[in-house]
Protein backbone atom coordinates (compact mmCIF):
# COMPACT_ATOMS: atom_id res chain seq x y z
CA UNK A 1 0.00 0.00 0.00
CA UNK A 2 1.18 3.16 -1.37
CA UNK A 3 2.21 5.74 2.36
CA UNK A 4 0.30 8.85 1.75
CA UNK A 5 2.70 11.53 1.67
CA UNK A 6 1.95 15.73 3.60
CA UNK A 7 1.82 17.19 0.05
CA UNK A 8 -1.59 14.86 0.05
CA UNK A 9 -2.40 15.68 3.07
CA UNK A 10 -2.63 19.62 2.49
CA UNK A 11 -3.90 19.13 -0.72
CA UNK A 12 -6.97 17.11 1.25
CA UNK A 13 -7.72 20.05 3.57
CA UNK A 14 -7.03 22.29 0.48
CA UNK A 15 -10.31 21.13 -0.13
CA UNK A 16 -11.79 20.28 3.25
CA UNK A 17 -10.91 23.30 5.06
CA UNK A 18 -9.54 25.53 2.50
CA UNK A 19 -7.45 28.44 3.88
CA UNK A 20 -8.72 31.75 3.83
CA UNK A 21 -5.91 33.41 5.52
CA UNK A 22 -2.85 32.17 5.97
CA UNK A 23 0.49 33.30 8.32
CA UNK A 24 4.16 31.89 7.47
CA UNK A 25 6.59 32.32 9.77
CA UNK A 26 10.16 31.89 8.85
CA UNK A 27 8.76 32.29 5.26
CA UNK A 28 12.89 31.14 4.52
CA UNK A 29 13.95 30.94 0.66
CA UNK A 30 10.53 30.74 -0.40
CA UNK A 31 10.95 26.93 -1.11
CA UNK A 32 10.01 23.57 0.44
CA UNK A 33 6.64 21.82 0.99
CA UNK A 34 6.07 24.59 3.57
CA UNK A 35 5.25 26.83 0.92
CA UNK A 36 2.45 24.26 -1.12
CA UNK A 37 0.08 26.89 -0.24
CA UNK A 38 1.86 29.20 -3.18
CA UNK A 39 -0.06 27.05 -5.47
CA UNK A 40 -3.60 28.02 -4.22
CA UNK A 41 -5.17 31.25 -4.28
CA UNK A 42 -5.15 33.00 -0.89
CA UNK A 43 -6.96 36.22 -0.37
CA UNK A 44 -5.04 37.22 2.86
CA UNK A 45 -1.45 36.09 3.26
CA UNK A 46 0.88 37.37 5.45
CA UNK A 47 4.36 36.48 5.41
CA UNK A 48 7.20 37.23 8.54
CA UNK A 49 11.04 36.32 8.29
CA UNK A 50 13.95 37.93 10.67
CA UNK A 51 16.82 37.03 8.19
CA UNK A 52 16.72 40.17 5.90
CA UNK A 53 19.22 38.65 3.30
CA UNK A 54 16.21 36.60 2.09
CA UNK A 55 14.16 39.72 2.28
CA UNK A 56 14.47 40.06 -1.57
CA UNK A 57 12.24 37.42 -2.25
CA UNK A 58 9.78 37.94 0.41
CA UNK A 59 9.21 42.06 -1.45
CA UNK A 60 8.69 39.72 -4.78
CA UNK A 61 6.04 37.77 -3.27
CA UNK A 62 4.19 40.94 -1.88
CA UNK A 63 4.14 42.56 -5.03
CA UNK A 64 2.18 39.61 -6.73
CA UNK A 65 -0.69 40.33 -4.54
CA UNK A 66 0.56 38.79 -1.60
CA UNK A 67 -0.89 40.65 1.76
CA UNK A 68 1.60 41.57 4.09
CA UNK A 69 5.42 41.10 4.42
CA UNK A 70 7.00 41.90 8.35
CA UNK A 71 11.03 41.45 9.07
CA UNK A 72 10.07 40.64 12.31
CA UNK A 73 11.65 37.77 15.13
CA UNK A 74 8.84 36.03 16.54
CA UNK A 75 8.49 34.44 20.16
CA UNK A 76 6.28 34.02 23.45
CA UNK A 77 6.65 37.57 24.78
CA UNK A 78 8.83 40.96 23.67
CA UNK A 79 11.98 41.57 24.40
CA UNK A 80 15.68 42.23 24.15
CA UNK A 81 17.30 39.13 22.33
CA UNK A 82 20.22 37.16 20.26
CA UNK A 83 19.73 36.48 16.81
CA UNK A 84 22.07 34.23 15.73
CA UNK A 85 22.88 33.29 11.85
CA UNK A 86 24.17 30.45 10.73
CA UNK A 87 26.46 29.03 8.10
CA UNK A 88 22.85 27.35 6.61
CA UNK A 89 20.73 30.45 6.28
CA UNK A 90 17.37 28.18 7.07
CA UNK A 91 19.04 27.51 10.78
CA UNK A 92 19.02 31.43 11.53
CA UNK A 93 17.10 31.95 14.23
CA UNK A 94 17.04 32.42 18.37
CA UNK A 95 18.84 29.05 18.65
CA UNK A 96 22.74 29.21 18.77
CA UNK A 97 23.72 26.85 15.61
CA UNK A 98 26.08 24.82 18.30
CA UNK A 99 23.18 23.71 20.44
CA UNK A 100 21.65 21.64 16.51
CA UNK A 101 25.33 20.22 16.49
CA UNK A 102 23.99 16.47 17.37
CA UNK A 103 21.83 17.37 14.36
CA UNK A 104 24.34 18.87 11.98
CA UNK A 105 28.08 18.57 13.56
CA UNK A 106 29.09 21.42 11.21
CA UNK A 107 26.57 23.99 11.44
CA UNK A 108 28.41 27.04 12.91
CA UNK A 109 27.63 30.50 14.01
CA UNK A 110 28.76 33.37 11.97
CA UNK A 111 27.10 36.30 13.45
CA UNK A 112 25.17 37.09 16.51
CA UNK A 113 22.90 40.29 16.39
CA UNK A 114 20.97 42.15 19.29
CA UNK A 115 17.17 42.34 18.36
CA UNK A 116 13.53 42.68 19.74
CA UNK A 117 11.26 39.85 19.78
CA UNK A 118 8.08 40.50 19.50
CA UNK A 119 4.99 37.79 20.08
CA UNK A 120 2.52 36.97 16.90
CA UNK A 121 -0.24 38.21 18.76
CA UNK A 122 1.20 41.78 18.82
CA UNK A 123 2.21 41.37 14.82
CA UNK A 124 -1.60 40.52 13.92
CA UNK A 125 -3.55 42.64 15.83
CA UNK A 126 -1.86 45.66 14.11
CA UNK A 127 -3.91 44.33 11.02
CA UNK A 128 -6.89 45.49 9.87
CA UNK A 129 -9.89 43.49 11.90
CA UNK A 130 -11.42 42.10 8.50
CA UNK A 131 -8.07 40.89 7.40
CA UNK A 132 -7.41 38.85 10.47
CA UNK A 133 -10.79 37.48 10.73
CA UNK A 134 -9.88 35.23 7.62
CA UNK A 135 -6.81 33.74 9.13
CA UNK A 136 -7.32 30.36 9.70
CA UNK A 137 -3.78 28.37 8.48
CA UNK A 138 -0.61 28.71 10.12
CA UNK A 139 2.47 28.04 8.90
CA UNK A 140 5.59 28.08 11.70
CA UNK A 141 8.40 27.35 9.65
CA UNK A 142 11.56 27.85 11.97
CA UNK A 143 12.45 26.17 15.58
CA UNK A 144 11.16 26.44 18.62
CA UNK A 145 7.35 26.54 17.44
CA UNK A 146 5.89 25.93 20.87
CA UNK A 147 7.15 29.69 22.10
CA UNK A 148 5.47 31.15 18.52
CA UNK A 149 2.35 29.57 19.14
CA UNK A 150 2.29 30.69 22.66
CA UNK A 151 2.82 34.14 21.44
CA UNK A 152 -0.42 33.84 19.15
CA UNK A 153 -2.73 32.99 22.52
CA UNK A 154 -6.20 31.41 22.17
CA UNK A 155 -7.70 34.20 20.44
CA UNK A 156 -5.48 33.12 16.91
CA UNK A 157 -5.25 29.37 18.13
CA UNK A 158 -8.91 28.94 18.60
CA UNK A 159 -9.33 30.75 15.15
CA UNK A 160 -6.78 28.50 13.27
CA UNK A 161 -8.14 24.95 11.74
CA UNK A 162 -4.77 23.77 10.34
CA UNK A 163 -0.84 24.04 11.95
CA UNK A 164 2.06 23.33 10.09
CA UNK A 165 5.25 22.92 12.35
CA UNK A 166 8.86 22.20 11.72
CA UNK A 167 10.08 20.06 14.34
CA UNK A 168 12.48 18.56 16.48
CA UNK A 169 11.35 14.57 15.66
CA UNK A 170 14.09 12.94 17.88
CA UNK A 171 14.34 14.26 21.42
CA UNK A 172 18.23 12.94 22.05
CA UNK A 173 19.21 14.92 19.44
CA UNK A 174 18.75 18.16 21.51
CA UNK A 175 19.01 19.29 24.93
CA UNK A 176 16.35 19.64 27.64
CA UNK A 177 16.64 23.76 26.94
CA UNK A 178 15.40 23.35 23.14
CA UNK A 179 11.82 21.45 24.65
CA UNK A 180 10.06 23.81 22.92
CA UNK A 181 11.02 22.61 19.51
CA UNK A 182 10.23 18.95 20.09
CA UNK A 183 7.34 17.61 19.07
CA UNK A 184 6.57 15.40 21.92
CA UNK A 185 6.28 18.27 24.34
CA UNK A 186 4.25 20.38 21.22
CA UNK A 187 1.65 17.95 20.84
CA UNK A 188 0.51 17.70 24.42
CA UNK A 189 -0.06 21.71 24.55
CA UNK A 190 -2.03 21.35 21.55
CA UNK A 191 -4.32 18.57 22.30
CA UNK A 192 -5.29 20.83 25.28
CA UNK A 193 -6.89 23.28 22.42
CA UNK A 194 -8.18 20.61 20.54
CA UNK A 195 -6.11 20.27 17.89
CA UNK A 196 -5.16 16.60 16.07
CA UNK A 197 -1.59 15.26 15.03
CA UNK A 198 -2.37 14.27 11.46
CA UNK A 199 0.92 13.56 9.83
CA UNK A 200 4.78 14.09 10.35
CA UNK A 201 6.96 14.04 7.32
CA UNK A 202 10.91 13.77 7.83
CA UNK A 203 12.99 16.17 5.94
CA UNK A 204 16.61 15.88 4.92
CA UNK A 205 17.44 14.67 8.27
CA UNK A 206 15.53 11.58 10.03
CA UNK A 207 15.63 14.50 13.43
CA UNK A 208 13.57 17.09 11.68
CA UNK A 209 10.48 17.32 10.05
CA UNK A 210 7.09 18.67 9.35
CA UNK A 211 3.87 18.09 11.57
CA UNK A 212 0.36 18.71 10.12
CA UNK A 213 -1.76 19.75 13.07
CA UNK A 214 -5.43 19.98 12.34
CA UNK A 215 -8.72 20.98 14.88
CA UNK A 216 -9.88 17.81 16.01
CA UNK A 217 -13.76 18.81 15.47
CA UNK A 218 -14.40 15.70 17.71
CA UNK A 219 -13.23 17.03 20.89
CA UNK A 220 -14.93 20.54 20.09
CA UNK A 221 -18.33 18.58 19.77
CA UNK A 222 -17.57 17.34 23.38
CA UNK A 223 -16.40 20.16 24.73
CA UNK A 224 -20.04 21.99 22.97
CA UNK A 225 -21.68 18.52 24.44
CA UNK A 226 -20.37 19.31 28.08
CA UNK A 227 -20.88 23.14 27.77
CA UNK A 228 -24.71 22.13 26.82
CA UNK A 229 -25.31 20.28 30.05
CA UNK A 230 -23.39 23.09 32.04
CA UNK A 231 -25.99 25.12 30.22
CA UNK A 232 -29.02 22.90 31.40
CA UNK A 233 -27.84 22.30 34.69
CA UNK A 234 -27.71 26.81 34.80
CA UNK A 235 -31.19 26.84 33.32
CA UNK A 236 -32.57 24.17 36.14
CA UNK A 237 -30.97 26.44 38.90
CA UNK A 238 -32.91 29.46 37.28
CA UNK A 239 -35.82 28.27 37.32
CA UNK A 240 -35.47 27.55 40.93
CA UNK A 241 -34.30 31.14 41.50
CA UNK A 242 -37.14 32.08 39.42
CA UNK A 243 -40.17 30.05 41.47
CA UNK A 244 -38.03 32.06 44.64
CA UNK A 245 -38.30 35.34 43.07
CA UNK A 246 -42.06 34.73 42.38
CA UNK A 247 -42.81 33.85 45.80
CA UNK A 248 -40.61 37.26 47.23
CA UNK A 249 -42.75 39.18 44.84
CA UNK A 250 -45.88 37.94 46.44
CA UNK A 251 -44.43 38.58 49.52
CA UNK A 252 -43.02 42.11 48.83
CA UNK A 253 -46.68 42.89 47.07
CA UNK A 254 -48.01 42.34 50.43
CA UNK A 255 -45.15 44.18 51.87
CA UNK A 256 -46.17 47.30 49.36
CA UNK A 257 -50.19 47.16 50.44
CA UNK A 258 -49.08 48.10 54.34
CA UNK A 259 -46.37 50.52 53.19
CA UNK A 260 -48.85 52.35 51.28
CA UNK A 261 -50.87 52.33 53.88
CA UNK A 262 -48.56 53.79 56.34
CA UNK A 263 -47.87 56.06 54.00
CA UNK A 264 -51.30 57.39 53.87
CA UNK A 265 -51.08 58.12 57.79
CA UNK A 266 -47.80 59.25 57.14
CA UNK A 267 -49.08 61.83 54.86
CA UNK A 268 -51.78 62.89 56.96
CA UNK A 269 -48.83 63.43 59.75
CA UNK A 270 -47.11 64.95 57.23
CA UNK A 271 -49.61 67.72 56.57
CA UNK A 272 -49.61 68.55 59.92
CA UNK A 273 -46.25 68.69 60.33
CA UNK A 274 -45.89 70.95 57.10
CA UNK A 275 -48.17 73.56 58.98
CA UNK A 276 -46.57 73.24 61.90
CA UNK A 277 -43.45 74.05 59.63
CA UNK A 278 -44.53 76.87 57.93
CA UNK A 279 -45.31 79.15 61.51
CA UNK A 280 -41.79 77.77 62.14
CA UNK A 281 -40.74 79.62 58.69
CA UNK A 282 -42.30 82.37 59.23
CA UNK A 283 -40.90 83.15 62.30
CA UNK A 284 -36.90 82.12 60.98
CA UNK A 285 -37.58 84.04 58.46
CA UNK A 286 -38.43 87.24 60.66
CA UNK A 287 -35.51 86.28 62.78
CA UNK A 288 -33.41 86.23 59.41
CA UNK A 289 -34.63 89.76 58.41
CA UNK A 290 -33.94 90.60 62.31
CA UNK A 291 -30.35 89.06 61.07
CA UNK A 292 -29.67 90.80 57.97
CA UNK A 293 -30.54 94.07 59.54
CA UNK A 294 -28.58 93.74 62.27
CA UNK A 295 -25.49 92.38 59.96
CA UNK A 296 -25.69 95.24 57.65
CA UNK A 297 -25.34 97.78 60.47
CA UNK A 298 -22.71 95.68 61.68
CA UNK A 299 -21.20 95.89 58.21
CA UNK A 300 -21.22 99.92 58.10
CA UNK A 301 -19.69 100.51 61.28
CA UNK A 302 -16.62 98.07 59.93
CA UNK A 303 -16.28 100.32 57.62
CA UNK A 304 -16.35 102.86 59.17
CA UNK A 305 -13.59 101.64 61.59
CA UNK A 306 -11.78 100.62 58.59
CA UNK A 307 -11.84 104.22 57.20
CA UNK A 308 -11.01 105.41 60.57
CA UNK A 309 -8.40 103.20 60.52
CA UNK A 310 -7.03 104.27 57.19
CA UNK A 311 -7.16 107.80 58.16
CA UNK A 312 -5.66 107.97 61.56
CA UNK A 313 -2.45 105.62 59.80
CA UNK A 314 -2.72 108.26 56.69
CA UNK A 315 -2.12 110.57 59.49
CA UNK A 316 0.53 109.28 61.57
CA UNK A 317 2.45 108.86 57.76
CA UNK A 318 1.81 112.10 56.93
CA UNK A 319 3.17 113.01 60.76
CA UNK A 320 6.55 111.20 60.20
CA UNK A 321 6.77 112.52 56.24
CA UNK A 322 6.68 116.05 57.99
CA UNK A 323 8.80 115.84 60.41
CA UNK A 324 11.00 114.47 58.11
CA UNK A 325 11.20 117.23 55.61
CA UNK A 326 11.07 118.88 58.83
CA UNK A 327 14.51 118.09 59.79
CA UNK A 328 15.40 117.97 56.07
CA UNK A 329 14.92 121.36 56.13
CA UNK A 330 16.74 121.96 59.04
CA UNK A 331 19.81 120.41 58.06
CA UNK A 332 19.61 122.08 54.86
CA UNK A 333 18.99 125.60 56.38
CA UNK A 334 21.97 125.18 58.19
CA UNK A 335 24.09 124.00 55.38
CA UNK A 336 22.92 127.61 53.34
CA UNK A 337 24.10 129.75 56.29
CA UNK A 338 27.32 127.78 56.21
CA UNK A 339 27.27 128.43 52.58
CA UNK A 340 26.12 132.25 53.09
CA UNK A 341 28.74 132.89 55.54
CA UNK A 342 31.56 131.01 53.61
CA UNK A 343 30.12 133.41 50.57
CA UNK A 344 30.31 136.18 52.82
CA UNK A 345 33.80 136.04 53.68
CA UNK A 346 34.54 135.21 50.08
CA UNK A 347 32.91 138.67 49.22
CA UNK A 348 34.47 140.40 52.09
CA UNK A 349 37.86 139.12 50.86
CA UNK A 350 37.14 140.22 47.53
CA UNK A 351 35.77 143.86 48.57
CA UNK A 352 39.11 144.02 50.56
CA UNK A 353 41.66 142.79 47.44
CA UNK A 354 39.25 145.22 45.35
CA UNK A 355 40.16 148.34 47.96
CA UNK A 356 43.62 147.07 47.43
CA UNK A 357 43.32 147.17 43.48
CA UNK A 358 41.57 150.55 43.41
CA UNK A 359 44.31 151.49 45.45
CA UNK A 360 46.99 150.08 43.43
CA UNK A 361 45.21 151.96 40.34
CA UNK A 362 45.28 154.83 42.15
CA UNK A 363 49.09 154.80 42.96
CA UNK A 364 49.37 153.70 39.21
CA UNK A 365 47.37 156.63 37.09
CA UNK A 366 49.19 159.09 39.59
CA UNK A 367 52.88 157.50 38.39
CA UNK A 368 51.23 157.55 34.69
CA UNK A 369 50.26 161.12 35.18
CA UNK A 370 53.77 161.74 36.64
CA UNK A 371 55.51 159.69 33.89
CA UNK A 372 53.32 161.62 30.94
CA UNK A 373 53.88 164.97 32.77
CA UNK A 374 58.26 163.87 32.71
CA UNK A 375 57.58 162.34 29.20
CA UNK A 376 56.31 165.92 28.12
CA UNK A 377 59.03 167.75 29.79
CA UNK A 378 61.51 165.27 28.05
CA UNK A 379 60.27 166.20 25.27
CA UNK A 380 60.08 169.62 25.34
CA UNK A 381 63.82 169.58 27.06
CA UNK A 382 64.49 167.68 23.70
CA UNK A 383 63.11 169.70 21.20
CA UNK A 384 64.89 172.82 23.06
CA UNK A 385 68.03 170.73 23.09
CA UNK A 386 67.90 169.52 19.45
CA UNK A 387 67.46 173.60 18.59
CA UNK A 388 70.49 174.48 20.44
CA UNK A 389 72.45 170.97 18.90
CA UNK A 390 72.00 172.61 15.78
CA UNK A 391 73.25 175.96 17.24
CA UNK A 392 76.25 174.68 18.53
CA UNK A 393 76.69 171.16 16.54
CA UNK A 394 79.12 172.79 14.87
CA UNK A 395 80.80 174.67 17.66
CA UNK A 396 82.31 171.53 19.95
CA UNK A 397 81.92 168.01 19.52
CA UNK A 398 81.77 167.15 22.85
CA UNK A 399 78.26 169.05 23.10
CA UNK A 400 77.23 166.51 20.68
CA UNK A 401 78.44 163.50 22.62
CA UNK A 402 76.38 164.53 25.94
CA UNK A 403 73.43 165.16 23.28
CA UNK A 404 73.71 161.53 22.61
CA UNK A 405 73.70 160.44 25.67
CA UNK A 406 70.28 162.45 26.63
CA UNK A 407 68.78 160.76 23.53
CA UNK A 408 70.01 157.29 25.41
CA UNK A 409 68.41 158.12 28.80
CA UNK A 410 65.62 159.80 26.02
CA UNK A 411 64.98 156.44 24.80
CA UNK A 412 65.41 154.43 27.76
CA UNK A 413 62.80 156.79 29.32
CA UNK A 414 60.21 156.13 26.86
CA UNK A 415 60.66 152.32 27.04
CA UNK A 416 60.05 152.75 30.71
CA UNK A 417 57.07 154.79 29.89
CA UNK A 418 55.92 151.83 27.64
CA UNK A 419 56.19 148.98 30.12
CA UNK A 420 54.61 151.36 32.99
CA UNK A 421 51.29 151.45 30.20
CA UNK A 422 50.87 147.90 29.38
CA UNK A 423 51.27 147.49 33.67
CA UNK A 424 48.75 149.46 33.92
CA UNK A 425 46.33 148.17 30.82
CA UNK A 426 46.92 144.65 32.54
CA UNK A 427 45.68 146.26 36.17
CA UNK A 428 42.98 147.57 34.60
CA UNK A 429 41.71 144.09 32.88
CA UNK A 430 42.48 142.55 36.13
CA UNK A 431 40.38 145.04 38.08
CA UNK A 432 37.38 144.27 35.26
CA UNK A 433 37.47 140.45 35.51
CA UNK A 434 37.77 140.64 39.53
CA UNK A 435 34.47 143.10 39.36
CA UNK A 436 32.87 140.63 37.28
CA UNK A 437 33.91 137.84 39.39
CA UNK A 438 32.44 140.08 42.79
CA UNK A 439 28.99 140.47 40.54
CA UNK A 440 28.37 136.86 40.21
CA UNK A 441 29.01 136.25 43.77
CA UNK A 442 26.46 139.35 44.74
CA UNK A 443 23.97 137.10 42.20
CA UNK A 444 24.36 133.97 44.11
CA UNK A 445 24.02 135.60 47.75
CA UNK A 446 21.46 137.38 46.55
CA UNK A 447 19.55 133.89 44.93
CA UNK A 448 20.82 131.88 48.01
CA UNK A 449 18.70 134.58 50.37
CA UNK A 450 15.97 134.50 48.43
CA UNK A 451 15.96 130.51 48.81
CA UNK A 452 16.50 131.36 52.68
CA UNK A 453 13.33 132.99 52.51
CA UNK A 454 11.47 130.33 51.09
CA UNK A 455 12.80 127.19 52.82
CA UNK A 456 12.01 129.93 56.09
CA UNK A 457 8.60 130.10 54.61
CA UNK A 458 8.11 125.91 54.24
CA UNK A 459 9.76 125.71 57.90
CA UNK A 460 6.81 127.52 59.20
CA UNK A 461 4.14 126.06 57.33
CA UNK A 462 5.22 122.79 58.05
CA UNK A 463 5.20 123.80 61.76
CA UNK A 464 2.03 125.25 61.22
CA UNK A 465 0.59 121.78 59.69
CA UNK A 466 2.35 119.48 62.18
CA UNK A 467 0.67 121.81 64.83
CA UNK A 468 -2.49 121.61 63.57
CA UNK A 469 -2.63 117.82 63.21
CA UNK A 470 -1.10 117.56 66.70
CA UNK A 471 -4.10 119.77 68.23
CA UNK A 472 -6.30 117.39 65.87
CA UNK A 473 -5.35 114.01 67.02
CA UNK A 474 -5.60 115.57 70.70
CA UNK A 475 -8.96 117.14 70.25
CA UNK A 476 -10.26 113.80 69.18
CA UNK A 477 -10.03 110.96 71.86
CA UNK A 478 -11.48 108.53 69.54
CA UNK A 479 -7.91 108.35 67.47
Amino acid sequence: MKEITLTTYLECFHKTLPPSGIVHIGAGGGVGISHHWRSWDIPCVVLIDAETSRYDWLKITEDKSLSYVFSETVSDHEAENTLYVATNPAETGLIPAEKLNRIWPNLETIETRDIKTTCLFTILDQLPQEFTKQINWLVIDCFPALAILKGATDKYLDQASILLLRVILDDNKVDDDLSEARLSVITPFLSQKAYRLIVVEESNHPAVGLALFSKDWRVLLENVNDRYIDLSQVNADLEKLVAILNSEREHALQTQQQLQQQLVEAQVQNQANEQACLALQTRLDQLDEQNNLLSAAKVVLENQITVLNCEHEHTLQTEQQLQQQLVDAQALNQANEQACLALQAQLDQLSEHNNQLDTTKTDLENQVAVLNGEREQLRQANHLLLQQLREVSAQHQHQEINLIDLGNKLSDAEKLAQERLQHIHDTEQALIDKNHRIAQLEAEIKETVTRQQMLNEEMLKAEAQLELMKDVLLRDPGL
